[in-house]
């Protein structure tokens, strides 16, 4: 059954969409009277629904449910008002209580929301006035009659002639405008104005947030951090993936030059067998900058802060664009692996505490981290490119020393990937209603 079905069936007395219609929307945007919001609540949470302020969501596998459910108070209209909005709405095709606004209560609708926004009509704004004049070419004489009660007159006005002349709209004449709603609801002069001024010249930016996903190469992380990406553009964020490694990082090769040039005329290159990382020397001989670091403890110690500090500032500087955005930044992995990519290219006996706290300091704090934790066998499988096993099972190993200590969520990699991005997505939108 699906969304608007399951809505219709549940209620007794009509309910608007006062949003995009479905199928075309994103979500459903409801707005019902008291008895018929406390009975969808209940008939929401009984189906899966979780809570979140007048949002709700249900997460199936690696699908997303939303719906937003206001109350019809919160508006605050008169009660005529009130009353003619839910009476003249239009059944939709096929259901019983659901409900779509008359054409004259759409353009108050989108009046109200357009003095709020930037003053330029958006596409989809303009489409459904379009679809408004269509259905009643008497629609913006039909709105101007019940504007005053809504304290939307000037607001409609400001919609009809964006409309018609297709001009951005100043923030003076939005003011204004809100102003009026404001005073309509019963705010004094004096602060309807205040508050008018306020919401345009402190626009709230949506806030931005980091999710990071760590484990081996081959645990799923890039399959759940794509399937997440899709889950929150569907509960309305605006996402972006963002992959960073500790052993690749082209600013490093500059750094590393000055190193290598002392290295080399520190002594002799000495033979040795292929490096534990997997790389290979030509002509045998070991690198000579990791030479120097199997000789010095203190040379390893400062070149692995030198190649922390690279790593926690390109995680900042990419994570820190979208968060300043107001987008949410999902890292294909983060500090988890940072860490254990420290520990595994610099000596495993070592904690490297002091490089583990400059990548923890510097890179921004996620929401959510996940720790998908697989065999090494599995991961092989997966991915047999760049290690072998017994190299994988010691990252194995280093991951599961680390996770808890830095607070990260394990999940068995192993998993059916439609469980897991619903056991993300839903452990997600819990710290979301917690926050």
């Amino acid at each position: 059954m699906n969304l608007a079905r399951l809505v219709d069936n549940s209620i007794d007395r009509r309910v608007v969409v006062f949003g995009s219609l479905p199928p075309e929307g994103r979500d459903l945007d409801l707005l019902a009277l008291e008895s018929e919001q406390d009975q969808l609540a209940r008939v929401l949470a009984d189906e899966g629904f979780v809570r979140a302020g007048v949002h709700w969501a249900r997460f199936r596998g690696c699908s997303t449910e939303t719906l937003e459910l206001v109350a019809a108070s919160a508006w605050r209209l008169p009660h005529t008002e009130e009353h003619d909005l839910f009476a003249d709405g239009r059944p939709l095709d096929g259901m019983l209580h659901l409900a779509r606004p008359a054409p004259h209560h759409v353009l108050l609708i989108l009046a109200r929301r357009f003095v709020r926004g930037d003053g330029r009509l958006k596409v989809k704004c303009r489409r459904r006035v379009d679809e408004a004049l269509a259905e009643d070419p008497e629609a913006w004489a039909r709105a101007r009659k019940h504007a005053p009660a809504w304290g939307l007159s000037t607001a409609l006005a400001l919609l009809e002639a964006a409309h018609r002349l297709d001009i951005p709209t100043s923030s003076l004449r939005r003011r204004g405008a809100i102003a009026e709603a404001l005073r309509a609801r019963g705010r004094p002069l004096a602060i309807a104005h205040l508050a008018s001024w306020r919401g345009l010249l402190i626009r709230r930016r949506p806030r931005g947030r980091v999710v990071a996903f760590s484990g081996l190469d081959g645990a799923g992380k890039t399959s759940q951090a794509r399937a997440l990406e899709e889950t929150l553009v569907r509960l309305g964020f605006d996402v972006d993936v963002e992959w960073t490694r500790l052993s690749y990082n082209p600013s490093l090769d500059l750094v590393a030059r000055p190193w290598k040039l002392l290295a080399a005329s520190y002594g002799r290159m000495t033979p040795s067998s292929t490096p534990r990382d997997g790389s290979t020397e030509v002509g045998h001989r070991l690198d000579p900058g990791r030479e120097l670091r199997r000789r010095s403890a203190v040379v390893t110690h400062v070149w692995a802060m030198v190649v922390a500090f690279a790593n926690a500032y390109t995680q900042r500087r990419r994570t820190r664009v979208h968060l300043r955005a107001g987008r949410w930044a999902i890292c294909d992995r983060y500090t988890l692996d940072s860490v254990v990519h420290l520990r595994y290219r610099y000596g495993e006996a070592r904690r490297f505490g002091f490089q583990k706290s400059l990548v923890l300091l510097l890179s921004p704090k996620p929401i959510a981290c996940y720790f998908l934790a697989v065999p090494p066998e599995l991961a092989l499988e997966r991915k047999p490119e760049q290690y072998d096993l017994k190299q994988l099972a010691l990252q194995a190993s280093l991951y599961e020393a680390e996770y808890a200590r830095l607070g990260w969520k394990r999940l068995d990699g192993r998993r059916p990937r439609e469980e897991l991005c619903e056991e993300i997505a839903r452990d997600l939108w819990t710290k979301l209603t917690l926050d």
